[in-house]
This record gives C-alpha cells, structure tokens and sequence, in this order.
C-alpha cells in the first residue's frame, strides 16, 4: 500500500511538471512566430491625409484599437486584450500606408528574433483589412 501511495505522488509530480506553465524565454521560444509588418499597401487614388487619417482611426475602432496621432502621416495604435498589449505605427502618405511593430506587453516578443505571440499577426492582418475597408468606403 505504501508503495502504491509513493508511485501515485511521484506521478502526480512529474504530471504538474510536465503541464506547469513556460516562462520567460522558453514561452517566447515556445509560442513565437516572426513579427509580419506590412509595408507599402496602396491608398485609393484621391484621398488626402485627413481622409486617410480618418480612416485609420475608423478601421482602428472595429476592432477596438486606440488610434493616437504622432505627428501628421503617423499614427500609433494600440490594442489590450485581457492581460496583453500591442502596439503598432501605421504611417501613410497619399499613395501608401504601412503597419509596423512598436511595442508590446505579455507577448513575449524577442527583439533579437523579432518573434511575438503566435496571436499578433492575425490581429494586424485584421487590422490592415479594415484601414483598408475603411479607405475604400471614404473613396467611394
């Protein structure tokens, strides 16, 4: 009986081991995917910058990202979910607008790989699909 206790615990161990979370660098290891900006996207023909800012701030609150402007022709747009942060500079001119990393919170990006969370890149795709959406309604 004994021996059946000791065996049940140090399976019970090995198990909490094995299914304990990953932190630090082996959770950035472990989850991380290359960071994907988008670069160059092409403006509909006839916008000015104050359309197209707009349009970043509407295609940036579809999906609850905080536009801020930095300066003309840059914006930076921040998303929270739950726990986490993501930060990125849309920058554009009358011909092209670009998505770009900027800063992130509990995604464990790794600046030397230039990996984030595997979830990151969907939300800027996402993101990128509606600044697009959002400059061809203005367009119309």
């Amino acid at each position: 009986m004994q021996l059946t206790r000791s065996l049940l615990a140090a399976t019970m161990v090995a198990g909490l081991l094995y299914l304990a979370p990953l932190t630090g660098e082996q959770a950035s290891a472990w989850a991380g995917k290359p960071v994907q900006d988008i670069e160059n996207v092409p403006v509909p023909e006839g916008m000015n910058m104050e359309a197209i800012g707009d349009a970043v701030i509407d295609g940036c609150a579809k999906r609850n990202w905080v536009a801020t402007e930095v300066e003309p022709g840059h914006m930076q747009c921040t998303l929270y979910i739950r726990s986490h942060m993501a930060m990125v500079d849309v920058r554009f001119d009358t011909e092209t607008f670009s998505i770009t990393y900027a800063d992130s919170e509990n995604l464990g990006y790794d600046a030397e790989d230039h990996e984030i969370h595997r979830n990151y890149n969907g939300w800027v795709q996402n993101l990128n699909g509606d600044i697009r959406n959002a400059m061809l309604r203005a367009s119309r």
